[in-house]
């Protein structure tokens, strides 16, 4: 299974509107197509280097890399 991927997701490059109902993905000089988790591995260093946890759990608790 692929989907299109930004392979550039960070934090830097996510808007959310001021009513939280809208997240916006912005700066896709990089977009491909990949498989469905391989944003997931790319925002996790960023999610890491904010505090928000330890990259291998987050991975490997979403359900899609247990399928890769």
């Amino acid at each position: 299974m692929t989907r299109s991927s930004t392979v550039n997701l960070r934090a830097d490059n996510i808007m959310i509107d001021a009513d939280h109902r809208s997240v916006m993905l912005i700066d896709w000089p990089h977009a491909s197509i990949g498989a469905p988790w391989l944003d997931l591995a790319f925002m996790l260093p960023s999610v890491a280097m904010q505090g928000g946890g330890d990259p291998q759990k987050l991975f490997l608790r979403a359900p899609g890399p247990r399928t890769a």
